[in-house]
């Protein structure tokens, strides 16, 4: 008769609490660690620390497959220790819902014949919201560059109105125009539109 998966946790877990050296390490790291079936991609033991993070119970993780952990379309059906050697970005769902972005490694840990898998999960979601940021003030100065030379050449002006044609042939105000490429306005009157429109009360 063949070992099914609830042997195997039976027999796994007292081998990790024999294992002192094993156990303070696994347990004691300040780092998100899981130990993962290859084959079956079963999780068989996490540490304090991955049900800090997940928001799970060690009861509620223990036997959910992997792949109910991560938050993607192309889930892996079989993992292998190709697909985190390097560092894989992946995203994580947690127990509240919350999805963030990881990256993930592992290496081998055979035990018993069976190959096993030590998982590490690195929190990426402040990288990752640093990075949208600087994407995003990229885009800002590329655009502002692209305003600035276009305000180089002639400005298209309306002779009577004073509007300007912007460059897809729209005419707008010059006030709204200039607001529209980050540049502010304040109004005020110049000495010889005082003289010219206020020349009465001056002389008064």
């Amino acid at each position: 008769m063949g070992t099914n998966y609830h042997e195997v946790i039976i027999i796994k877990k007292p081998m990790f609490e024999e294992i002192q050296s094993f156990q303070f390490f696994f347990q004691g790291i300040p780092a998100v660690l899981l130990i993962v079936e290859s084959k079956t991609g079963r999780i068989i033991e996490v540490n304090k620390r991955a049900c800090k993070f997940f928001g799970y119970s060690k009861e509620k993780i223990d036997g959910k497959s992997f792949n109910d952990l991560i938050d993607c379309k192309d889930k892996p059906s079989h993992l292998s220790l190709d697909l985190f050697q390097d560092g894989a970005k992946m995203k994580c769902k947690l127990s509240s819902g919350e999805i963030k972005d990881t990256i993930i490694s592992s290496f081998n840990y055979d035990i018993l014949d069976r190959s096993m898998l030590i998982v590490n999960i690195v929190d990426n979601t402040a990288v990752t919201e640093l990075e949208k940021k600087r994407d995003d003030l990229e885009f800002t100065i590329s655009k502002l560059n692209e305003d600035l030379k276009a305000m180089r050449g002639f400005i298209p002006v309306c002779s009577f109105c004073k509007k300007i044609r912007d460059d897809k042939g729209y005419w707008t105000l010059f006030e709204k125009y200039f607001h529209e490429r980050s540049f502010q306005f304040s109004h005020g009157i110049c000495p010889n539109c005082v003289e010219i429109h206020y020349s009465d009360i001056l002389g008064e």
